[in-house]
């Protein structure tokens, strides 16, 4: 039953367990109780998130509709202040739809 319920995508990325296979991923290979592997699984976890919200943002009509710029995705509470002005410090080489 359960290897159906989770394994149904395939790995695909839009597919809807990828986040939460990667975030099994996450929890079975950072080891540890203390509040370092704790802070490591979150910031990672948190990473993904945001991650997959920019490409859907960028390939979702839904989604941009939801949040159109960076500062709807602030507002929401999906990132913080620290990580948009390290994105935004990121050089880009490409087109990028965010604003």
């Amino acid at each position: 039953m359960h290897g159906k319920q989770w394994g149904w995508t395939g790995g695909k990325l839009g597919g809807r367990w990828f986040g939460v296979r990667v975030m099994l991923y996450i929890a079975t290979l950072v080891d540890g109780v203390d509040d370092t592997s704790r802070i490591i699984r979150r910031t990672l976890v948190r990473y993904l998130t945001l991650g997959s919200l920019i490409v859907f943002q960028a390939t979702s009509v839904r989604v941009k509709k939801r949040f159109p710029t960076m500062d709807h995705i602030l507002e929401a509470g999906k990132t913080m202040v620290m990580m948009l002005a390290i994105f935004h410090k990121c050089p880009r080489t490409h087109l990028f739809f965010a604003t």
